[in-house]
């Protein structure tokens, strides 16, 4: 954030420099830096998953037998994370995302982050798992980047939008 927060910028008019400027607003959504700061709280928060999942609290899932397991992907600005529905591997996804939000002031848009469950999860079960994470279920996660998330029936995935706090 020091990088950010201490910027300043010299305009040179007729080959000298005028008095520097110091942006005082912040980064703004337009703004070509933010993708990459993006990046990079992403990055982040993929190795706070990657060490839950070396510690076997976050099981991550496979499409099928032989393909590797995966728990979590980036599209633009949204973040999809797969995992079996239970509650060790809710509870492991809650810690991530509040001490991912804790170091890096971003906030979760709870309007915006919703568990899919596929068919085989009872209704209880998506109640007492949608409480531990915070977040309401669906039973339609949309599209992104024309790919429909629905494709993909793994037994949870959570679509997870986060806002600058």
């Amino acid at each position: 954030m020091s990088c950010i927060s201490t910027v300043s910028t010299e305009i040179l008019f007729n080959g000298e420099a005028l008095d520097p400027i110091h942006p005082s607003r912040g980064i703004r959504q337009a703004d070509p830096l933010s993708s990459y700061l993006f990046i990079l709280c992403m990055d982040f928060l993929g190795q706070l998953i990657q060490e839950k999942c070396v510690a076997k609290l976050w099981q991550p899932r496979k499409v099928s037998q032989n393909d590797p397991a995966f728990s979590h992907m980036f599209f633009a600005d949204d973040l999809v994370l797969f995992a079996k529905a239970n509650a060790t591997n809710c509870s492991a996804i809650r810690d991530a995302i509040d001490e991912f939000c804790r170091l890096s002031g971003q906030t979760v848009s709870e309007a915006k982050s919703k568990v899919y469950f596929s068919p085989n999860v009872d209704r209880d079960s998506k109640e007492s798992f949608c409480d531990i994470l915070d977040f309401s279920s669906t039973h339609f996660l949309g599209k992104i980047l024309d790919f429909p998330l629905d494709t993909l029936v793994l037994p949870c995935k959570i679509i997870i939008s986060f806002l600058k706090g």
